[in-house]
């Protein structure tokens, strides 16, 4: 949930840190970061489009796509929204855009990280039902569309609190006063407070429940008579996915998360490799949504084959 320049100092002794590292930046390497970020765009806005226009077809409409269509249209407004933004703060050094967007893009960021998290952890919870408790009434459609209004309610809640304390604080820079969007928060215990509640509630818990219930379910598949093979095999290969998707949204989130937790604790007295890192950790972040749709069409079958009937159609047209 933070964002680049979250909370660089309390004081204003570090505000310094990305505007000197991007007036040393040779301009190759600032080209190809900034080329790196549009393919990720570009990637994860056609692939996440794709996968939404599955979903019009009624055939595509099972519960586990729904979540997979939701978890593409949280990453589609990252790719859309978010990503820009941040790429312009970065690559300027400076915040340009205002109080307004300072407060909503921050939030917004928020709430399509707590919504992919969700999304996933009701994809799992879905899954473990269905295949360990085969009795239990399986979740309809029409509640998966509850089931996603729900966490969408959710994440904008649990992510308020950003929305609150983004301010744009101004610093003289060089004898230039430059405007910074970062999270002003009352004391330095409060923010790490924060910091370890978002963590621990957002990601490492979340991703211990997902483990769990995946483990439950390879148990389950182990327990299975070898006559329902079948349903092995075809359960099997929504799951792979599924997984696939988690390890490589932890792979991307979690170093993020973990470095900021890290800085908080230092005071943020930041190196230039620290600032380095915090870029490429942030560019691991954002690449995720770009990820989701490649796991899709390599994974399973039947996004494969609608992507590519998509893509056909396209280019007759």
């Amino acid at each position: 949930m933070e964002h680049l320049g979250r909370n660089w100092s309390e004081n204003g002794t570090v505000l310094s840190d990305l505007s000197s590292l991007f007036e040393e930046e040779a301009s190759v390497l600032k080209n190809l970061r900034i080329m790196s970020y549009a393919v990720i765009c570009i990637i994860g806005t056609l692939g996440n489009v794709l996968v939404l226009l599955t979903t019009r077809k009624r055939r595509m409409r099972t519960v586990t796509n729904l979540f997979i269509a939701n978890l593409a249209l949280a990453d589609l407004a990252v790719c859309i929204l978010a990503i820009p933004i941040s790429v312009a703060y970065s690559s300027l050094g400076y915040w340009p855009f205002g109080t307004m967007l300072c407060k909503t893009m921050p939030y917004l960021q928020g709430i399509t990280v707590s919504a992919s998290i969700g999304t996933l952890v009701a994809i799992a919870c879905d899954r473990f039902i269905v295949i360990v408790y085969p009795t239990i009434k399986k979740l309809r459609v029409s509640q998966t569309w509850i089931a996603i209004a729900v966490i969408w309610v959710l994440s904008a809640l649990v992510s308020i609190p950003v929305n609150l304390h983004s301010e744009v604080v101004s610093d003289d820079i060089d004898g230039v006063k430059m405007a910074f969007c970062m999270e002003v928060w009352s004391s330095h215990v409060a923010r790490n407070t924060y910091s370890l509640i978002v963590f621990l509630v957002l990601f490492l818990l979340p991703i211990g429940v997902m483990s769990a219930m995946y483990l439950g379910i390879i148990i389950k598949f182990k327990k299975l008579q070898p006559t329902q093979e079948a349903t092995i095999r075809t359960h099997k290969k929504v799951i792979n996915m599924l997984v696939i998707v988690i390890v490589i949204f932890a792979v991307c989130w979690i170093p993020y998360h973990v470095l900021f937790l890290y800085l908080d604790e230092a005071g943020f007295t930041t190196t230039k490799e620290q600032t380095i890192l915090a870029l490429f950790f942030q560019w691991l972040m954002y690449a995720n949504s770009a990820c989701n749709p490649i796991v899709y069409a390599v994974c399973n079958l039947n996004y494969r084959r609608e992507f590519l009937d998509m893509i056909k159609c396209i280019g007759e047209s």
